[in-house]
């Protein structure tokens, strides 16, 4: 969620404040933002059209030569090192996403067009990143 990336940008600029106080050496890390859990593309799209009302058309294809089965960051460092955790779920990302939408569209569910890209110029892969 955007307010969960803003917390944790302004906990690094507080850590980063703090090291050039001191006279200690240079604070310099790289730290993931996140949750510590995956979610797959499928259970994604489940809550987008469960949050907005709306059906997700989708084609479930194979996986690209080279994709991981799953890539999930560890937080362990942020937690530790800043005291940052997430606060809010997929379930509220999406919604606030589609609140802010709604608020700056005329588009309302159950008035978008339900027009299906060809296969050829969009595909998507909905397969559970964990199911691998």
């Amino acid at each position: 969620h955007v307010s969960d990336l803003a917390r944790a940008h302004v906990a690094a600029a507080r850590r980063l404040e703090t090291a050039a106080a001191s006279d200690s050496e240079p604070y310099c890390r790289t730290l993931n933002v996140g949750r510590g859990s995956g979610v797959s593309v499928l259970a994604v799209m489940a809550e987008i059209a469960d949050v907005t009302g709306l059906p997700v058309d989708y084609e479930v294809v194979a996986r690209r030569v080279g994709d991981p089965a799953a890539v999930v960051g560890s937080v362990e460092r942020i937690a530790t090192e800043l005291s940052w955790t997430a606060q809010h779920d997929l379930r509220e990302m999406i919604r606030s996403a589609w609140l802010g939408f709604q608020a700056r569209s005329t588009v309302r569910p159950g008035s978008i067009p339900h027009s299906r890209p060809s296969p050829e110029t969009h595909r998507t892969d909905v397969r559970s990143v964990g199911s691998r």
